[in-house]
């Protein structure tokens, strides 16, 4: 639809929704380019340089400390030798993480050892991020879309950041994470962790916390939550939907006596119906048809290798009745489980 003055009006949701992300993107470069030549001003600066690091490290004073003993510059302190001979350093700098905050990695950034309070998700817009870490001595390289998560402690460098790269780093207080629903703590033992499947939603809500980050309208921080968990909830869906097959043959293994479509649907965070369809769809058969092949599997692997009595086996994978294990085995292997059992032991 055309408006006066050649005014374009998108006509379908798929349109205004389009719209609607570029428009976030061209606020993300704005926000960016603002950030770029701030901290280029900060970096030519020796004031501006104290001022940034007394607000944003933990242990500012014993790093001031130090460089007035050495009597050395600033950008001396960030420098990349920091990096290639790392036990020459004395003071590791460690960032400040008491509330939600977003920054790019900007050109005026000079590569140097630090680690954080609390959680940092690096996420790559364009371009790659490579990183150094101290205790491992490795290195890992982020490309386009892709992300890693850094546990509290975690010490790293990231290289100098390119023209064309766009590298935003989120730093997430320790409390703020362990309140985000869709993502499981027991699987963050790791120091990184790394998202590489990514997807248009995830990317959304990236730039969308981003913008809030920035703007910090009314109600940003529940904003901030809210992005959080869909961020979260897509990557472990994207996670999950890799080991799908695993996952279910995982849960039917552990829960072959009561196994139900809904426990396994509220396992991975989907549906019933959603996830019968799926079941249905990549296995070739029903939820239901699957607990009976894995139960009568079961009950052929005991019946061979057991001396567990036929009404022992029928209550262990939960029949109530020693004829509904009878029917069922009978019509999978043709013959009663006693019958299958003398076979077995014959031969």
């Amino acid at each position: 639809m055309n408006l006066k003055g050649g005014q374009h009006f998108p006509h379908s949701l798929e349109e205004m929704s389009f719209c609607a992300y570029m428009c976030m993107n061209r606020q993300v470069d704005e926000m960016l380019n603002k950030q770029e030549k701030q901290e280029q001003t900060v970096y030519q600066s020796a004031e501006l340089l104290l001022e940034m690091i007394r607000s944003d490290f933990v242990n500012s004073k014993d790093i001031i400390a130090l460089l007035n003993t050495k009597a050395g510059t600033l950008p001396e302190f960030f420098h990349m030798t920091k990096i290639s001979q790392p036990h020459d350093i004395k003071e590791i700098p460690i960032r400040q993480s008491k509330q939600f905050h977003v920054a790019k990695h900007t050109l005026s950034q000079i590569p140097y050892f630090h680690s954080h309070e609390g959680y940092e998700l690096i996420y790559v817009l364009q371009g790659c991020c490579k990183q150094r870490f101290l205790v491992s001595n490795t290195s890992l390289t982020l490309q386009e879309r892709q992300a890693c998560l850094l546990s509290p402690g975690t010490i790293h460098a990231i290289e100098r950041s390119r023209t064309q790269d766009k590298i935003l780093k989120f730093m997430l207080p320790t409390e703020l994470l362990e309140e985000t629903e869709g993502l499981s703590m027991k699987n963050l033992d790791s120091p990184i962790t790394v998202f590489d499947n990514w997807s248009l939603k995830a990317d959304f809500y990236i730039q969308a916390l981003a913008i809030e980050a920035y703007t910090k309208d009314p109600l940003w921080q529940v904003a901030v939550r809210s992005y959080l968990t869909l961020l979260f909830v897509e990557l472990s869906r994207k996670h999950l939907n890799k080991d799908f097959s695993i996952l279910l043959e995982d849960y039917l293994s552990s829960h072959i006596q009561h196994a139900t479509l809904k426990e396994f649907a509220d396992y991975i965070g989907y549906s019933a119906d959603y996830t019968g369809y799926r079941i249905r769809k990549e296995m070739g058969q029903s939820f239901s048809d699957m607990v009976v092949e894995m139960k009568m599997k079961k009950a052929a692997q005991m019946l061979i290798h057991t001396f567990e009595s036929i009404e022992g086996i029928a209550q262990i994978l939960g029949y109530s009745t020693l004829s509904g294990l009878y029917k069922q085995f009978q019509r999978s292997y043709g013959v009663t489980p006693g019958q299958y059992r003398k076979l077995w032991k014959k031969q």
